[in-house]
């Protein structure tokens, strides 16, 4: 299949997050669903042909190929799609809706990376990451370690898609989407000065400069906010106890934790996750 032209933008500040994963296959005579969809799709193809429409125009889908599925989009079935069998991803480009004010990024700051709306993947590695992802989805005492392996795929099928197409037209220098790539894989160890430059060999004044360059704050500054972002996730949407959310935060215990989200935030891990347990009861 020829590179389609068209592209979207996927945002990594704040960072993409799924919220639904499945594996479906067709029968022999079955036909894709007739529907508004709302979300971004991101398909896996693993076997047959899956045809389909998106506001009038027909797309076909083969074993070995990955697609997104834009929002705003009316899609239908002309015709079967036999013995089809994809794993699809329901995914936000950012974990706040756009135009929230996370106090985070100020409009202007988020970056992104552009990327076609089709390919092919050749990486093994990523199908087992898929069928876990399947698994754990929809757990709500488990949604660090579904992000966690979401963000592992977008890695991988970031890095697929950005040899597809020979190039990703945002990536200016490849050494700030690995410094972010470590960072969103190890936020919870003691990542520091000495070992960025340990792991990638220039001093850390000079990844501070390529780094904000890209995303407009230092490493560390970034990895602050990556475990703030992600320690709000965990008191809003888990029951988990504040000694654990610390461990996965890479605190020593709680009570830094505390001190550390309270003067990042304004308030106490236990206010924060009352006052979203309030606002959820009313909603």
């Amino acid at each position: 299949m020829p590179t389609q032209t068209v592209t979207f933008l996927l945002q990594l500040c704040p960072l993409p997050a799924a919220f639904v994963c499945g594996r479906t296959r067709f029968s022999a005579n079955e036909v894709h669903i007739t529907r508004y969809n709302p979300d971004y799709i991101l398909l896996f193809m693993l076997h047959g042909t899956l045809w389909f429409t998106e506001n009038g125009r027909e797309t076909c889908l083969e074993a070995g190929e990955w697609y997104v599925q834009l929002p705003d989009m009316y899609q239908s079935g002309l015709r079967p799609s036999p013995d089809a069998e994809y794993y699809y991803i329901h995914f936000r480009p950012s974990v706040f809706p756009r135009g929230t004010d996370t106090g985070l990024f100020p409009s202007g700051e988020q970056a992104g990376v552009r990327l076609p709306l089709r390919g092919r993947y050749e990486d093994d590695s990523l199908l087992p990451l898929l069928e876990q992802l399947r698994q754990q989805m929809g757990r709500p005492d488990n949604i660090f370690a579904q992000q966690t392996l979401f963000l592992r795929i977008l890695d991988i099928w970031m890095r697929t898609a950005s040899q597809y197409t020979g190039s990703c037209s945002d990536i200016r220098d490849p050494l700030p989407q690995r410094i972010m790539s470590l960072l969103c894989r190890e936020y919870a160890s003691s990542l520091d000065r000495a070992a960025l430059e340990h792991e990638f060999h220039y001093t850390y004044d000079y990844l501070c400069r390529v780094f904000r360059r890209e995303y407009g704050q230092t490493p560390l500054q970034y990895l602050a906010d990556l475990r703030n972002r992600w320690a709000r996730e965990l008191l809003a949407f888990t029951d988990k106890p504040l000694s654990d959310i610390a461990g996965q935060m890479g605190y020593a215990d709680a009570f830094a934790f505390s001190k550390r989200f309270r003067q990042r935030n304004g308030i106490s891990p236990s206010d924060f996750r009352r006052a979203q347990r309030k606002i959820s009861s009313h909603s």
